[in-house]
Formats: C-alpha cells, structure tokens, sequence
C-alpha cells in the first residue's frame, strides 16, 4: 500500500474506524433486539465500516518498519474482520 502519511495519521485513522465498528456493532445488537427483521441496513453498515478499518490497518502497516509489530497489526486487522463477518451472520440469524 502506497500513502504519504505518516505512522500517528494512519494510527488515528485506524482508531476511528475502529470506534466507528463499535458503535456500528452496538447499534445492529440493539436493531436485532428490537427490530430483528431491520437488521440488514446495519449489517451492511458494519461490513462497510469493517472494511474500511482493514484499509486503515494495511495503510497503517505499510509504514511501519518492525516486521512483527507490522504482522501484529495485520493478524489483529484480521481477527476484526473475522469478527464482523460473525456478528453479521449473527444478525442475519435473527432476521430469519
């Protein structure tokens, strides 16, 4: 991945996705509880917000240097998307 900004910029980057994956997550747990048939939208929204933050992660690890903080980042990037990939499927259970 090519970028011309620096490791605290993409770092930031990355936290606010991440935060913004929380909130999504929150709000399709509480759709699902509520509203289980309204589910979709916010599925969909955390699948969009889950892959942004991977975009985020990869920026992130692109800039840095040490081989096992790098691979850290990226295993972390993935375990998150496995994650999102469950609590979608989770949400899409509930629909049913």
């Amino acid at each position: 991945v090519q970028t011309n900004k620096n490791y605290g910029q993409l770092r930031d980057a990355a936290v606010n996705e991440a935060k913004k994956l929380a909130s999504d997550a929150q709000a399709l747990y509480q759709v699902a509880k509520v509203n289980p048939g309204g589910v979709g939208g916010k599925s969909k929204q955390v699948a969009t917000t889950t892959a942004s933050l991977i975009t985020a992660a990869k920026e992130a690890a692109s800039v840095i240097e040490n081989p096992e903080t790098k691979k850290a980042v990226l295993i972390g990037a993935r375990e998150v998307a496995a994650s999102s990939a469950k609590l979608v499927g989770f949400g899409k259970k509930v629909a049913e």
